[in-house]
């Protein structure tokens, strides 16, 4: 059995009117909490992610954190095969295309897999503003959540 599996799993899943954590170890889910988000406001988000913790009875902070969809930008695109050393330079330029921020003003990531029918890199391109992912991480912090990974909430369910 891979250790991993005998490890406590929490993770964290903002929506726009709601909070909710999911703490799993192996296949059973120890604890499953939903609160409310009162308003739009950055320390109103804190207190439900608070509340959101107190209510679950997890002690880890170490959590997952999927964010709202529609706080990210995703896009989808095909590039030649290119050697790993040089694909984040190349998606870089090749994301510019598709999206109308410039890439110095996000934070973001993708995964490029190899298609076997096209001989190409199907890419998944995910960004967010900067500012944007700044306030979150603010909040995070301020509810006492250590992010393992923060991602777009349609990507994490589909991972």
């Amino acid at each position: 059995m891979p250790s991993w599996f005998s490890r406590l799993s929490a993770g964290l899943v903002i929506r726009t009117n709601e909070v909710e954590l999911v703490a799993i170890k192996g296949s059973r889910i120890l604890s499953h909490v939903r609160v409310p988000i009162a308003g739009a406001e950055g320390h109103e988000l804190a207190h439900a992610i608070r509340q959101t913790l107190a209510m679950s009875g997890v002690k880890t902070r170490r959590m997952a954190v999927a964010m709202p969809t529609e706080d990210v930008l995703i896009r989808f695109f095909h590039m030649p095969l290119l050697p790993k050393a040089e694909r984040d330079t190349a998606v870089q330029f090749e994301a510019r295309k598709y999206i109308p921020f410039k890439t110095e003003e996000l934070v973001w990531d993708y995964y490029a897999g190899e298609s076997r029918q096209t001989s190409q890199l199907e890419v998944t391109f995910a960004a967010v503003q900067r500012s944007v992912f700044d306030q979150l991480q603010a909040v995070l912090t301020d509810a006492g959540v250590q992010p393992e990974r923060i991602e777009p909430r349609s990507l994490s369910l589909a991972r």
